[in-house]
């Protein structure tokens, strides 16, 4: 049965930040990792996350995401965009009660750029 998934908007710059590693000790596949801070305020400030319906995530959900991607890959669009503090991305994401949200589909948000706070 597939796992339920859920929207999580994470906007760029802040304390946010990403890493590659290997994913198991052959080096068969590669996971990308995004920390983020916790959303408590409207609109969410760089570096934070909140759910797409506008809920914060509780103090029990995690506040990094994972991504699994192909053996020798170390970036992603949404590496390069979350550096910049006017650019949020959208993660599909399944809580794998193991302290992280894994991704299923990352896609960035298109909002104009005045239309974001600083």
């Amino acid at each position: 049965m597939p796992q339920e998934t859920s929207q999580l908007m994470v906007r760029g710059g802040g304390r946010l930040s990403v890493r590659s590693h290997p994913g198991d000790d052959q080096g068969s596949y590669n996971i990308l990792g995004c920390f983020f801070d916790k959303a408590t305020t409207n609109p969410f400030r760089p570096g934070e996350a909140k759910w797409s319906d506008g809920r914060f995530l509780s103090n029990d959900e995690p506040d990094i995401l994972q991504q699994e991607v192909a053996a020798g890959v170390t970036s992603a669009d949404w590496f390069t965009d979350l550096r910049d503090p006017k650019k949020i991305w959208s993660f599909h994401v399944v809580n794998t009660n193991q302290g992280v949200f894994k991704v299923i589909s990352a896609e960035p948000v298109q909002i104009p750029p005045d239309a974001i706070p600083d």
